[in-house]
């Protein structure tokens, strides 16, 4: 070996081992590697200016295609993900809305990655797999408020970027994982500045792949920090929509380090009850405003009931109807070996409500599915346990907010605990100890369409126990985390768990229904850490983890369960 390159190799090795020293101190080693690599300054970052969004695509034949080994379209609609890629045609087969940051081929879509077109807030998930080290970094900061802005306030940002860390410690031991050498002596007169695209530019390099910077954890973290992403965590490649989408990227490659960023959680908060009066004038105001209301059917799965359904059909009977909705109530028996159906058949004559009572297989799904089916008419469609109580406003105010917020898929009841407080349901009494739900709560939920409407009704019925979980999921990754909404001052009363076995299995119950639903669509797990909910004091933390490892080791399926729904 000259003995020139030999002195530029050692003193390269040598600054790779000092940037490897201070690579977990953000500012330390932003400055180091620009110094030592790429001799620029960082006297340069600003912030984009604001831009006119155009919106998302009305279908997906143009935006995004199918191809992974894993996947197939379960909708036509076009996803609420957004992966931004820089000229892999692997990347254009995922589950996403495609956008080609590298003018390179025919992209889905091509944007500069500092300006997106489209609306803020839209995406539930913004994916980037081996995109910022592409972008300089006097733009890296408005480029991640960029992203930001086309994400949801409760979605996340999901990142692959090559691992520094890993970079540096094949570099210095000469070799990679298959003990290759980790870079060629004779191709570089700069040997370790070029290595995985770490560096100086020459007539040879294509500049839209240079990598202009070198992420630690850290200094991730610290850009992340700074575009207002509280919540920085290191993902697994199994966590990744490429490898739930059967696409290979390069975030399988074993230099990818993962992060997932996300907003602070916002504690979760509820209304109270709206006054009579209050409540009468403001159904006044909307009758007069909505002339024509759509009809409404309300699905009643019921499996051995009997000691909860004379009140159920109580507080249904007392639910008031101050928009005159046209109202029915199908109730479905699965599989009921007691006495609910003979309870229910001796209620209907004496009920000023319009009830019908069909039958169905064992299983809520398909109970729900039978209801629907049966249905005489098709406007909304209501899902309502039979072991609940409803407020006597709730039927009407999920009516009225779904008709005021058209872009809304989605909306349910507050559950309300009716039973003592023990240390194992204090979430439940005091719900702001938890972070905001983001999900559909089963107990009394109204859907603008018939969900199966969008669905392979045949194979969810087959796969799923419950319905919420999965159209949850459905929801927030085609149509976003603001399709499912709350009903304000809609209340419904539950009991609650009890005891920490009831604790327990609630949350098997959950785990395993979750399980069934990443199987059935894969790519469904890149929501995982979305749809969790944060807890926030330490000592109810405590009792949901030691919970949640006796599920582990104590998985029951949630159909073993009594009242724990």
């Amino acid at each position: 070996m000259p003995e020139k390159l030999t002195t530029n190799l050692s003193k390269e090795v040598e600054n790779i081992r000092f940037l490897e020293s201070v690579s977990d101190k953000p500012e330390a080693f932003l400055v180091a590697q620009n110094q030592l690599l790429y001799n620029r300054d960082l006297s340069h970052f600003y912030r984009a200016e604001s831009i006119n969004p155009i919106g998302l695509p009305s279908s997906t034949d143009d935006f995004y295609q199918l191809g992974g080994e894993k996947t197939e379209a379960i909708s036509a609609k076009p996803p609420r993900v957004l992966n931004l890629g820089s000229g892999s045609e692997s990347t254009r087969r995922l589950p996403a809305i495609n956008v080609d940051l590298s003018l390179k081929g025919k992209p889905d879509v091509v944007a500069d990655a500092s300006h997106l077109p489209f609306k803020p807030g839209v995406f539930s998930v913004i994916r980037a797999s081996h995109v910022l080290e592409h972008v300089d970094q006097k733009n890296i900061p408005t480029t991640l408020t960029e992203w930001g802005r086309a994400l949801h306030q409760n979605g996340e940002l999901q990142l692959a970027v090559p691992d520094a860390n890993i970079t540096f410690e094949e570099i210095i031991e000469g070799k990679t994982p298959k003990e290759s050498p980790a870079f060629s002596i004779e191709e570089s007169t700069a040997p370790l500045a070029q290595i995985y695209g770490l560096g100086y530019e020459n007539e040879k390099t294509d500049k839209r792949w240079l990598h202009k910077i070198i992420f630690s954890y850290s200094l991730l973290e610290f850009f992340l920090h700074q575009a207002g992403f509280a919540k920085v965590k290191k993902r697994t490649q199994h966590d990744d929509l490429a490898y739930n989408a059967g696409v290979d990227d390069d975030s399988q490659n074993h230099y990818s380090l993962l992060i997932s960023a996300a907003r602070e959680s916002i504690p979760h908060s509820i209304t109270s009850q709206l006054p009579e009066k209050q409540f009468r004038q403001k159904s006044q105001k909307f009758i007069e405003k909505n002339p024509d209301i759509p009809p409404v059917t309300f699905v009643i799965p019921t499996y051995n009931e009997e000691r909860n359904i004379r009140h159920f059909l109580s507080s249904l009977e007392t639910a008031e109807n101050q928009i005159g909705a046209k109202r029915e109530f199908i109730f479905v028996v699965n599989g009921c070996t007691d006495n609910t159906e003979k309870i229910i058949t001796d209620y209907i004559p004496e009920s000023f409500l319009d009830i019908k009572l069909v039958s169905s297989d064992k299983g809520v799904v398909k109970a729900f599915y039978q209801g629907i089916t049966s249905r005489s008419y098709h406007g909304f469609v209501g899902k309502l346990d039979a072991d609940s109580l409803l407020h006597p406003h709730a039927l009407d105010l999920m009516h009225m907010f779904l008709v005021d917020n058209q872009e809304v898929r989605a909306t349910y009841a507050e559950p309300t605990p009716i039973d003592s407080q023990f240390p194992c349901n204090e979430a439940e009494h005091f719900p702001f100890i938890r972070s905001k739900r983001l999900y559909i709560h089963g107990r009394a939920s109204l859907y603008r369409l018939n969900p199966f409407e969008d669905l392979p009704s045949g194979k969810i019925l087959d796969s799923m126990q419950v319905e919420d979980m999965f159209l949850s999921f459905f929801y927030a990754y085609f149509y976003g985390i603001d399709s499912i909404v709350q009903t304000p001052h809609a209340l419904v009363y539950s009991k609650t768990v009890k005891n920490v076995d009831d604790l327990v299995r609630q949350i098997s119950r959950g785990k395993s229904e979750k399980q069934r639903v990443f199987d059935f669509y894969p790519p469904f797990q890149i929501l995982d850490r979305l749809m969790e909910r944060e807890i926030y004091p330490s000592q109810y933390r405590q009792i949901m983890e030691d919970a949640a490892q006796q599920a582990n080791s104590e998985v029951k399926e949630w159909t073993q369960l009594q009242s724990t729904k």
